[in-house]
């Protein structure tokens, strides 16, 4: 009896019930009813203004596009469309170009952002253990007019052989390569890649190798092409299906650019290409912080199968992860690759990581077959 009166007198001193009880109406869930209600008896600052619904016709998206800033995209006008169109990040892929190329690149984009107004965060895309082999100079691009006209051409079943020799010049007959631990971890019968398809998505410039023999005191991988291929461009990538997870993610090179490049631009987010493992993550802060950039963000690079089977503590250790799908399809069959995608995704998500999937291109409208990324 004692609670009933309490809650009897309560209700008694409530407006809102009050209100309610005059009307001769019940309580009800209803927004509508709810709001007017609550405003009669409150003012539009207080509760009432919360439950009416927003008048805020802009929102700012959770998903946010990164670009790489290519050959062609990095003068000022370029980078004012690619701003204005919606990027949010601009990503500087140190496999090609030196630091002093990406200066100039990186001073075109601050022009562009003090030009349109508009803030855009800064990417550095590490080296890391990636082998390539480099058909011209540095900083030469495929416009340029140094660049190689003729494309290297090979047909199935005829022989190649990657030597760790640069100064070989590039032919049907040999591709040198830039990492002289090649010869160290490939064995007859694995499968190598060698092109441009991770960059423009196109088959008919890639190869795909067999190893039949490795001659590692004179540094040679003798293959066979399983495919014909016009291999052109500045540069072409190699990759060994399942292979090379020993390579230290964070190169000399790539330390060098940290301390020299990114900490001094203030760059915001650095892309650890082919990271592997927690410890991997931590290298690269630790370099980050030895050369004053502590707050930089680390972002893990998951490109080989190896990093999948170490993912919970890659998520748990680094800012976010880029799904590289194309360089995943290499190690998996690309029907695979889709599952990757959503348990990596999901991963990130229960962990509040940022999680980036690369490859957004539309090659399907000029080639026969969608790429790696594309099935994905």
């Amino acid at each position: 009896g004692d609670c009933a009166g309490r809650e009897s007198q309560a209700s008694a001193m409530n407006p809102t019930v009050m209100a309610l009880r005059k009307g001769g109406i019940r309580y009800d869930s209803g927004t509508d009813l709810v709001r007017k209600t609550l405003s009669a008896s409150a003012s539009d600052s207080g509760l009432a203004q919360i439950v009416q619904a927003s008048k805020e016709v802009s929102h700012s998206s959770l998903t946010k596009v990164i670009c790489t800033v290519g050959v062609k995209s990095r003068t000022v006008p370029e980078l004012v469309k690619l701003l204005e169109a919606g990027m949010n990040v601009a990503r500087f892929d140190f496999s090609w170009g030196s630091m002093a190329y990406h200066s100039a690149t990186l001073a075109n984009l601050r022009a562009a952002m003090r030009e349109t107004k508009m803030l855009c965060a800064t990417m550095l895309d590490t080296r890391g253990p990636e082998i390539g082999v480099l058909l011209a100079p540095e900083d030469v691009s495929s416009f340029d007019a140094r660049a190689p006209k003729a494309p290297i051409v090979l047909t199935q079943g005829a022989r190649v052989t990657l030597t760790v020799d640069q100064t070989t010049p590039a032919s049907s007959a040999f591709l040198p390569v830039n990492n002289p631990d090649l010869v160290n971890f490939v064995a007859p019968g694995d499968d190598v890649f060698v092109g441009q398809y991770l960059f423009t998505g196109s088959e008919s410039s890639s190869v795909y190798l067999t190893v039949d023999e490795v001659d590692a005191a004179n540094g040679y991988v003798r293959c066979t092409c399983r495919n014909d291929a016009k291999l052109k461009g500045v540069l072409l990538t190699v990759q060994v299906s399942n292979k090379g997870d020993a390579l230290p993610t964070l190169g000399e090179y790539d330390t060098r650019v940290i301390r020299e490049w990114a900490v001094p631009n203030e760059i915001d987010f650095i892309s650890l290409s082919y990271c592997y493992s927690a410890e991997a993550v931590e290298e690269c802060r630790a370099c980050l912080a030895h050369a004053g950039g502590e707050g930089v963000g680390v972002i893990a690079k998951v490109e080989r199968l190896g990093a999948l089977r170490n993912i919970d503590a890659i998520v748990a250790s680094s800012d976010g992860v880029i799904l590289s799908r194309g360089n995943l399809g290499l190690d998996m069959p690309a029907e695979k690759v889709f599952l990757t995608q959503k348990m990596v995704l999901f991963k990130c998500n229960a962990a509040g990581k940022a999680a980036v999937v690369t490859r957004v291109v539309d090659t399907m409208t000029d080639t026969p077959r969608p790429t790696r990324a594309e099935a994905t």
